[in-house]
């Protein structure tokens, strides 16, 4: 009998090992698995440096398996915040929102909530909602990664390239990575700062050569510098990498027409509509050609298309010059004026509203409209030209060689400023 009892006692000891060795096992096994999933959304910078790039899925598959495997071990929240960045990846901001708020009423704010909060108000045209979520971001953790991107993105998407720059070049001091790189190269665009731009875009691509945006920039800021040939180069380089994208050969057919390539420009232009139908860009480089080839009518129609897609300020100021050019100065005018209600500091539209009312006889409108161009262009001769005619219609021989020697200290080739004087 006693022998029994401490056979009985030795199998109930050995059960409790096995049953305690078993519930170990299975304590690591969450614990692994949870360690893995929040490691997978922790992902550096380097490595995936959009929040579209985080293997969010990953992580939510682990998370439903382990759901499955030991009901109760996953941590709402984390589930929630999980589910809301695939969400987000996957496009559908609402189910995100919602996710998001879950997760933020279960247990507050932290660093990465507040990062994807304001990504889905900036993917929503939310923008100060998106800045706030930013600051508070930074707050929290003055060095977090994704949201000092987060804050040098907004900066960009308002055009405040000065405002971006501190935030991205606290990125680079500890990821000197593309995606930065490429960014600081907007930034020093958006200010003018033409070479720092494309010293940049350079080291971008210097990087990561598979950086598709970073070439399709650098050869947009090439051909800004009229480095037509280094800007074809890096036009190819991105096509290289991209076949179906439009900005390549958008770019490239812009250059073959800077080259007075005119069939090049065609087929590339022709090209990119292809690829990019919803994309005014194309239809905006077809109306240059037919521009430049004397098409007047078939520039002002793909000028028109352009603003069919996207009623944007240079579309209007192209089409009130091709308009001005026929001779149709009401259309013009209005042209003119929609580009200035678009972006009222963009001096040729002023320019153009001065030279169409010039035309017009109306005198006073158009020395109002070209000393405004002056004023927001002040390194381009074209308002100055149409002030020293104005100046010269008016009877003012002092003004008008005054404005005529302005135009030709800006542009000291210009036949059309010599003659005047």
């Amino acid at each position: 009998m006693r022998r029994s009892l401490l056979v009985l006692v030795s199998l109930g000891i050995l059960a409790s090992a096995l049953a305690f060795g078993i519930a170990e096992t299975d304590r690591r096994h969450v614990e692994d698995e949870l360690r893995a999933a929040r490691a997978l959304l922790a992902t550096p910078l380097r490595t995936a440096p959009e929040l579209h790039d985080l293997p969010a899925a990953k992580a939510l598959a682990r998370l439903e398996a382990l759901r499955r495997e030991a009901p109760g071990a996953v941590p709402e929240p984390l589930y929630a915040e999980a589910s809301a960045l695939v969400e987000l990846q996957r496009g559908d901001l609402l189910r995100a929102e919602g996710h998001l708020t879950e997760a933020r009423l279960r247990d507050g704010w932290n660093v990465r909530r507040r990062v994807i909060a304001g990504a889905l108000a900036r993917a929503s045209g939310r923008g100060r909602e998106a800045q706030r979520h930013a600051e508070a971001a930074l707050a929290r953790s003055p060095g977090a990664p994704r949201a000092l991107l987060l804050a040098g993105d907004l900066a960009l998407d308002r055009g405040d390239g000065l405002m971006a720059t501190p935030y991205l070049e606290r990125l680079e001091e500890r990821f000197p990575i593309a995606p930065v790189l490429n960014r600081l190269g907007l930034a020093a665009e958006i200010e003018r700062a033409m070479a720092d731009a494309e010293d940049a875009f350079e080291r971008a691509t210097r990087l990561d050569g598979r950086a598709h945006a970073a070439w399709l920039n650098l050869g947009r800021v090439r051909r800004a510098r009229s480095d037509l040939p280094g800007a074809r180069a890096a036009f190819e380089a991105a096509k290289r990498l991209q076949p179906g994208h439009p900005d390549a050969p958008l770019g490239l057919g812009l250059v073959a027409l800077g080259q007075g390539d005119f069939d090049e420009a065609r087929a590339q232009l022709a090209r990119a509509r292809e690829l990019g139908p919803e994309r005014p860009e194309p239809q905006v480089g077809l109306g240059d050609l037919a521009a430049a080839e004397g098409a007047l009518e078939d520039a002002e129609a793909h000028y028109v298309a352009a603003l069919d897609l996207r009623a944007d300020a240079l579309s209007w100021l192209k089409l009130g010059n091709v308009r001005l050019r026929r001779g149709h100065r009401s259309g013009a005018a209005d042209a003119f004026r929609a580009a200035i209600a678009r972006a009222p500091g963009l001096g040729a539209a002023h320019n153009g509203l001065g030279a169409v009312l010039l035309q017009s006889g109306d005198e006073t409108g158009a020395a109002r409209a070209l000393e405004q161009a002056t004023t927001l262009a002040p390194d381009d001769a074209a308002p100055w030209l149409n002030l020293a005619l104005l100046a010269a219609r008016r009877g003012d021989t002092d003004g008008s060689a005054t404005a005529w020697r302005e135009a030709l200290r800006r542009d000291p080739s210009s036949e059309v400023a010599r003659a005047g004087l």
